[in-house]
């Protein structure tokens, strides 16, 4: 088991009068386990509060699960779910949303190919996103 505490603190600059001292936190909880002698999961939990998003009038809230799935140790597949809450000055709350998932294959020796698909939820748009990386880290 796994965990981290954090805490952000932005100052507002002198260049916008408007904007606000920007100041949150994030906890995470996370967990490693074997769920079969081939499949390993890191499962994690994660809650952000920021008031004053950006140094601006906005809070924004967010939580975060999140399964990372190793198989055979070179199969890697990933569920991830983000909620994120806005308290919008002056104006209705939003609520937006992350979905994504993705898996890959590592060759060794520092190749690997992987492939995803994200769906967003931002501002009452809503996006589909699918995507693929091939990688080769040189070592020097």
């Amino acid at each position: 088991m796994y965990y981290q505490l954090a805490y952000r603190d932005q100052a507002d600059g002198d260049a916008d009068i408007t904007a606000k001292r920007e100041h949150g936190y994030a906890a995470t909880l996370g967990y490693v386990f074997d769920v079969t002698d081939r499949l390993q999961t890191n499962a994690l939990l994660e809650y952000v509060d920021i008031h004053h998003y950006g140094t601006g009038p906005d809070d924004n809230r967010y939580v975060t699960a999140s399964f990372v799935n190793t198989l055979d140790e070179n199969w890697n597949m990933t569920f991830g779910y983000t909620a994120r809450h806005i308290d919008v000055s002056g104006s209705n709350d939003t609520d937006d949303h992350l979905l994504q998932i993705s898996g890959g294959y590592d060759f060794g020796q520092g190749t690997t190919a992987e492939i995803g698909w994200k769906n967003t939820e931002e501002s009452g748009s809503d996006s589909n996103i699918i995507g693929a990386l091939i990688r080769h880290t040189l070592a020097f």
